[in-house]
């Protein structure tokens, strides 16, 4: 819990911070913000996947279990978070990311807890499949957590669609 109420800091600090946007993704695929508020319809096969950004609330309903987590972050808020234990290299590390106003969980495909998730990595659910990838190894701040330019990359049969942010890990 303790790791948990430290990342919503971290996180309230970043998206209160001056620093810069990351650059934009190239648009390799089709880029969007594809943010939508909490009474959005449920998307469609095609159609473009709609997330909101995560509240307390949601965070509070559907608990990750780990002592670390990384979260990203775009203009909107926190998208995608995901949670793991140091050192554990038989579990997968949890996610969670609110599509279309409805909160759902997902798996990383690899093992590792939460020493695989500070490079990004691919995380399946019932639904869809979301990559975080840092684009770049330079942070955008200092400090023993900094964050890094990054992209979710949200697949699903019938769409593709990569959203630029911010990817956060640590205590």
């Amino acid at each position: 819990m303790r790791a948990h109420l430290i990342l919503l800091t971290l996180l309230a600090l970043a998206a209160c911070s001056a620093e810069p946007d990351p650059p934009a993704a190239p648009q390799t695929e089709q880029t969007t913000s594809a943010v939508a508020s909490e009474s959005a319809a449920p998307s469609r096969e095609g159609s473009p996947i709609l997330l909101a950004p995560l509240t307390p609330a949601d965070r509070e309903a559907y608990p990750l279990e780990g002592e670390l987590g990384c979260a990203f972050d775009s203009e909107e808020g926190a998208l995608f978070i995901a949670f793991g234990d140091v050192g554990d290299e038989e579990r997968r590390a949890q996610a969670l990311v609110k599509v279309a106003g409805q909160p759902e969980r997902l798996t990383a495909r690899e093992t590792g807890g939460y020493d695989g998730l500070p490079d990004g990595g691919v995380f399946a659910g019932p639904v869809m499949t979301i990559t975080v990838a840092r684009t770049s190894e330079t942070p955008l701040a200092e400090g023993e957590s900094p964050p890094y330019p990054a992209k979710l990359l949200l697949e699903r049969e019938g769409s593709a669609q990569t959203i630029p942010g911010r990817w956060t890990c640590g205590p």
